[in-house]
């Protein structure tokens, strides 16, 4: 079976002439990207060297903080949209038979299921039969009647509803380090920053732009916020997110907190820490 995968949100056509023309000088463009960035690696260990001894410890760990998170972002943004998805094959084995299908790629930059280079770095890397073998994609319209939750696949899917898909691949995890490293910066705040205000505009204003960026990425439909892909737009959308909360929390606990010292409460509820409004989170771990 052969499926043909629709145009992407960036009006990218399938095109089999040119993909015929270009086959055999795109099955080595995987091999040519893990030459690339592997051969980066010692250079990128060299400058960080170099600017060890120029630079002081605090100010050398915040840049190469926010140097990791910036490489990460590079990487997965040039391979999402320059990485070439040639046609890919998979088996489905059942007890009474064996069924191999195809999906019909030759293309660049696309988001959608069947033709994303994020699905593609990791049957390259890790091989398909090492993927996660129900994605939450089975779960759409186009792949079951059951929409939205797991149902039989139906007759006419295309063939990417029956694929494996790994949510939790190389290409995500490297933009996971984009992540942290803006997790990595609102603790930097509360370091480098000893007021309350100046503590929560940093905070605020960092958030609203990540939302804002998530907002416009999502409803230009630029980039969709999705967690298979972890696109950028998602880690835009919940470190934003986190953004919120955490000032939120941080003036629940530490600004309207009462000021009241330990020997002022009672030992019993002084142990169990009490006495802050965020208390109740405490109580839910436990």
């Amino acid at each position: 079976m052969v499926w043909n995968p629709p145009e992407n949100s960036f009006g990218l056509l399938h095109c089999g002439r040119d993909r015929d023309s270009h086959h055999q000088a795109q099955t080595n463009s995987f091999g040519t990207w893990l030459l690339i960035h592997f051969h980066c690696l010692p250079l990128a260990m060299v400058i960080r060297v170099c600017l060890a001894g120029f630079l002081g410890f605090d100010s050398f760990q915040i840049l190469t903080v926010r140097l990791g998170g910036f490489v990460a972002f590079v990487i997965y943004m040039t391979t999402t949209y320059s990485l070439h998805v040639p046609d890919w094959s998979f088996v489905v084995s059942t007890d009474s038979e064996t069924t191999q299908y195809t999906v019909k790629c030759g293309m660049r930059g696309h988001l959608g299921p069947a033709c994303n280079a994020v699905g593609y770095v990791d049957r390259e890397v890790w091989g398909i039969n090492h993927l996660y073998i129900y994605p939450v994609w089975k779960r759409l319209k186009a792949c079951t009647h059951s929409s939205s939750s797991s149902g039989q696949i139906r007759e006419d899917a295309p063939s990417w509803c029956r694929a494996p898909f790994e949510p939790e691949g190389l290409l995500s995890s490297i933009l996971a380090i984009l992540s942290g490293t803006i997790g990595i910066h609102y603790g930097h705040v509360l370091i480098h920053f000893k007021g309350h205000p100046e503590r929560l505009k940093q905070w605020v204003s960092m958030a609203l732009g990540l939302l804002i960026v998530a907002i416009i990425l999502r409803f230009t439909d630029a980039i969709p916020i999705n967690e298979q892909l972890y696109s950028f737009s998602y880690v835009c959308f919940t470190t934003g997110a986190a953004g919120i909360v955490f000032s939120a929390f941080y003036i629940l606990d530490t600004i309207l907190a009462p000021g009241m010292d330990r020997h002022e409460c009672n030992a019993d509820i002084c142990a169990w820490g009490t006495r802050h409004p965020s208390s109740i989170c405490k109580w839910m771990v436990l």
